[in-house]
């Protein structure tokens, strides 16, 4: 019975996880060009009311474009939802710049033996710095806060706000290649969504400048 429990909350969980991941530095895409990307990760999920650890896989799918010098949009396909975002530079030094990672993102559960359908959305609001420290590779450190709600529709809610971090390297190689491989994680310090405690995720995307 409790490897039933465990499975079951480890499908709603999964079911319920936002996307944080970020995979660009602080520099938007250039006016007028297009970037594409694909990632996949690993990770896990820590629930410390329920005692349990849940491993975690994703897979995303996304294009950005550059409409003015300091900012671009892009859009992605998740493992279980979709996400709309923005890059804003607002800073660019001789070293470091820094830009702001919007984004809002949802998913709907149908359905099944052990959920309702649902709506999940999330709105995450995240600061990215970087810092070129080769011809090739560029550094980024960042954070964010993010917010989610669960809206089930036999009624009622949920909602949980969550603080996190990331780290990442970007490689160019054979002119518009990038590889990033990205460190994320976070907590949740308030409400339940996606669960009570944190994750974290390891990942790595392929991006191309068209």
């Amino acid at each position: 019975m409790r490897i039933e429990l465990k499975a079951t909350f480890a499908l709603l969980a999964l079911s319920a996880c936002p996307s944080t991941s970020v995979y660009r530095t602080a520099e938007p895409v250039e006016p007028g060009r297009w970037q594409l990307a694909g990632a996949v990760g690993l990770g896990g999920l820590n629930d410390s009311e329920q005692e349990t650890r849940i491993p975690t896989a994703s897979l995303e799918f996304g294009a950005r474009y550059g409409v003015a010098d300091d900012l671009d949009v892009g859009a992605k396909l998740y493992t279980i939802g979709a996400e709309a975002s923005a890059t804003w530079r607002f800073y660019r030094g001789d070293t470091w710049s820094f830009a702001a990672v919007p984004s809002l993102s949802g998913a709907r559960l149908n359905r099944s033996v052990v959920t309702v359908d649902a709506v999940h959305l999330f709105a995450n609001g995240g600061v990215v710095a970087s810092r070129p420290v080769s011809a090739r590779w560029t550094l980024g450190l960042g954070g964010f806060a993010g917010w989610g709600l669960y809206w089930p529709e036999t009624g009622g809610s949920a909602q949980g706000g969550w603080l996190g971090g990331f780290a990442h390297g970007d490689f160019r190689f054979a002119g518009k290649w990038h590889l990033t491989p990205e460190l994320g994680l976070y907590r949740v310090f308030a409400g339940e969504v996606p669960v009570r405690g944190g994750a974290i995720n390891a990942g790595v995307a392929f991006r191309r400048d068209l």
